[in-house]
């Protein structure tokens, strides 16, 4: 918490450096550097077994660590618990590294010549360092770039399935899982390790992603999660096959680790820093479909991997082929973007369409639609999608105690899209937004797509930053703002970020609202069931809560939860009719921010 409060720069990313730098940075580089020190450990007192095979086992280790993490210890533990034990093993760690480097020193023995197996596997004229020679720039530019594109394929393909396909929880899990795989799988001297197969893997793979792009659309959720799985796998055991067959002596194992991470980073770098800003799509996907073909090309050219001239030919032929037909696809996405922004909260489209001789607008982020408005009256102030008056959030605007006498409403709302919630406004009313992306803000305010905000009858006011974070600091600077209503209808892809769905965080929204105020929750999801998690919080707060459900169109329906304790609003005959109670289909603890699992809630 005290990391939290530092000082640190404005943009998203570099305060997410930031705090991790600041918070875990030294112990995380240490852990990060043990890997090579190990093997080079090994080499100097074991001349006849190779030492890159720990590497293998090191990810190994973190394949178990991260697929164990969300099912075990997330749900066993709170943060506080987590980091004591991790201290104590780090610990552990510490003391057993020291004993290791004791026992080193007693039994090291001076190298005259490398392994007898390296033989086998060293690098040819094309990119490579003989058996006793210091590897060449061309091969650490090689390996940076190897390194690079298997990272750029990781961040992309989790990106476009997380935000462009289906954003389903876990999925960022699966997708490292992937890519740990295939280390575990390369970095190890057994006969399914075959640079031909790799080879033959990744030319399907590409053509897999050209149909992919081709037919967009076409494919269901699942099978488009499975291709993408495919692609990904194939991409990367293939640039770490290479890394581990141009390998170099034990003796430069050190400089060969540097040059992969600095692959590894630039990568991320490309994907998380350089995209966002000047992309306006996820074209790094197609990129690193692009990159990992040129350093297939490469390898065939220079390493002889095929030994038959014809089958190498027909290999860079099909490599050349469909690196062209990606970026074909790659330049009609460019020319397409039309009406896009981009940036680290994820991609902005507006969809532009005629129903009934009536121009509609439409906003989406990434997958997911926030928003649409009809551009002519009187359609054009009717509040739409999620939010109209059958809603859970329409019926609170409409039948709170206070609109019924006529009094004014002063009301807070998370999450901006076009500014929908606009609708409800009155004569002296207030409607105060909190958003966290600055492109949906100016969209929202400053476009002729969407006028909710501009042509709402109440006080508008937008708070750019973390809604929670804003309330804190309100809390304090400003006091309370004693909202009629609190309507959180903020999304992360297809889902409420969970800091939203905390103890700590129903605690703030409680004291900024009145005390016969009502909160309103947007819980519609695919693919995670929030209902125990709201039932937790009303047990906890011991407060009255309804859902209401409303099936307009397919890609309308919305689940809202009512809270509040007003008597007043729970004997409305509307709101009694338009709501059921909250199911109870199981019991979770209640979510903090020292505990919460979104594994306990999948649908």
């Amino acid at each position: 918490e005290p990391v939290l409060d530092l000082p640190y720069p404005g943009s998203p990313v570099m305060r997410i450096l930031f705090v991790l730098t600041a918070s875990v940075g030294l112990p995380f580089f240490l852990l990060s550097s043990t890997s090579t020190l190990i093997q080079s450990w090994f080499a100097r007192i074991n001349n006849k077994k190779s030492p890159y095979s720990f590497y293998a086992v090191s990810n190994t280790a973190s394949l178990l660590a991260l697929i164990s993490y969300p099912l075990f210890f997330e749900q066993a533990w709170p943060l506080h618990k987590q980091a004591m034990y991790w201290f104590v093993i780090y610990i552990i760690f510490a003391i057993s590294i020291t004993w290791i480097i004791f026992k080193v020193n007693q039994s090291c023995l001076e190298i005259s010549q490398d392994h007898n197996f390296q033989a086998d596997h060293l690098m040819g004229k094309g990119v490579g360092a003989s058996k006793d020679s210091k590897p060449s720039l061309k091969s650490y530019l090689y390996w940076i770039c190897l390194s690079a594109a298997a990272s750029v394929m990781l961040l992309s393909v989790t990106s476009r399935i997380s935000m462009d396909i289906a954003p389903v929880p876990f999925m960022w899990v699966i997708t490292l899982s992937l890519y740990l795989l295939s280390f575990v799988f390369t970095f190890v001297n057994i006969p399914m390790n075959s640079q031909k197969l790799w080879m033959v893997f990744l030319i399907i793979a590409l053509g897999a992603a050209w149909l992919c792009l081709k037919l967009e659309g076409s494919f269901d959720v699942i099978s488009n999660i499975l291709i993408h799985s495919l692609i990904l796998f194939a991409c990367c055991v293939f640039c770490h096959s290479r890394l581990f067959f141009s390998k170099p002596p034990s003796s430069h194992l050190s400089s060969f680790y540097l040059a992969m991470g600095y692959g590894g980073a630039f990568g991320g770098l490309l994907v998380n820093i350089f995209a966002p800003v000047f992309f306006k799509g996820f074209w790094e996907f197609h990129l690193g479909l692009i990159f990992c073909a040129v350093t297939a090309m490469i390898a065939l050219f220079g390493q002889k991997i095929l030994k038959q001239y014809y089958i190498r030919l027909s290999g860079i032929i099909l490599l050349s082929f469909f690196a062209f037909l990606i970026s074909i696809d790659l330049i009609s996405n460019i020319k397409d973007s039309k009406g896009s922004f981009r940036n680290f909260y994820g991609l902005l489209q507006l969809d532009h369409a005629i129903v009934n001789n009536v121009r509609v607008t439409k906003l989406y982020h990434n997958s997911i639609m926030h928003g649409l408005q009809f551009s002519t009256d009187p359609h054009r102030y009717e509040p739409t999608s999620y939010f109209i008056k059958e809603s859970g959030v329409g019926l609170a605007f409409r039948f709170h105690p206070n609109r019924k006498s006529g009094k004014k409403i002063n009301a807070g709302v998370i999450g901006l899209g076009i500014g929908t919630l606009a609708a409800y406004g009155r004569q002296g009313d207030d409607i105060r937004f909190y958003e966290i992306n600055p492109d949906v803000i100016k969209l929202a305010s400053k476009t002729r797509w969407f006028t909710y905000l501009k042509d709402s009858k109440a006080n508008i006011d937008v708070v750019s930053g973390d809604a929670r974070l804003s309330l804190e600091n309100e809390l304090e600077s400003k006091g309370l703002h004693r909202f009629d209503i609190f309507a959180i209808d903020a999304f992360s892809g297809d889902s409420i970020p969970v800091h939203l769905l905390t103890k700590e965080a129903f605690e703030l929204y409680f004291a900024h609202l009145k005390k016969d105020g009502i909160i309103a929750i947007h819980i519609s999801n695919r693919y995670i069931d929030f209902e125990p998690v709201i039932q937790a919080l009303t047990k906890h707060f011991e407060m009255k809560a309804i859902v209401v459900e409303t099936f307009k169109e397919k890609y309308y329906n919305s689940r809202w939860v009512l809270i509040t304790g007003n008597n007043v609003f729970w004997t409305d005959p509307n709101i009694k009719s338009s709501g059921g109670v909250l199911k109870k289909s199981k019991e979770i603890k209640l979510w903090t921010d020292e505990y919460s699992s979104l594994w306990n809630v999948l649908k």
